[in-house]
């Protein structure tokens, strides 16, 4: 659950992950690094060109940092 939640977003589709909609995260791996997808109807696509999957997965990680680093823990900064 930790992976998934620096994922925090389906490389694919966008969505978010763990949405209840969505339900539990499909866990696959590309070139040996654990990928989260929204839904199992996402794995051709992320397992069709996986180059570009991971890096999506690289850019939705480090977007997610980010936003970590700016609410901090006394909320959103203005």
């Amino acid at each position: 659950r930790p992976l998934a939640r620096a994922q925090k977003y389906c490389p694919i589709t966008g969505e978010r992950l763990g949405d209840p909609t969505m339900g539990v995260p499909v866990k696959i791996t590309l070139k040996d690094q654990a990928v989260f997808l929204c839904c199992k109807g996402c794995k051709d696509a992320a397992t069709a060109d996986p180059v570009k999957t991971l890096a999506k997965v690289k850019e939705l990680k480090d977007r997610a940092g980010a936003e970590g680093h700016r609410q901090g823990k006394g909320g959103p900064r203005p």
